[in-house]
């Protein structure tokens, strides 16, 4: 493609992904699709993008430099990885919680009784 220096660059039809999270994410999706500039390097698309209206898209289908019928982004579930990763590693830490939180309860308890039952019990001394 020839930008506006009438410098040709490298690119590729791209999906623009969005990704929607509170603490974690809980949501990834494609927000819409792109031109973007690939980067020779890394032979990835780049920081720099173009968007890509119907009519755009209908001129680049008609002289082959986009198919006819165009790829859907599929998302697939190493995308979801580290979200699943991170809610079970928080849900494993809260189980944690409530469970020393427990423990320590019944402890409490018990030191608690064995006190009482310790304060009860006749001297040897009369």
């Amino acid at each position: 493609m020839t930008i506006e220096q009438e410098k040709e660059v490298d690119t590729c039809y791209a999906a623009m992904v969005n990704t929607e999270s509170f603490v974690i994410p809980y949501k990834i999706h494609v927000d819409r699709y792109v031109i973007a500039e690939v980067n020779p390097q890394k032979n990835d698309a780049g920081d720099t993008y173009w968007e890509l209206d119907k009519e755009w898209t209908k001129e680049l289908q008609a002289i082959d430099l986009l198919p006819a019928s165009l790829p859907e982004y599929q998302i697939g579930m190493d995308s979801y990885l580290p979200a699943i990763g991170l809610g079970l590693l928080f849900v494993g830490w809260f189980a944690w919680v409530i469970i020393s939180a427990v423990s320590n309860a019944q402890k409490s308890d018990e030191e608690t009784s064995n006190h009482e039952h310790s304060d009860n019990k006749p001297s040897d001394d009369s």
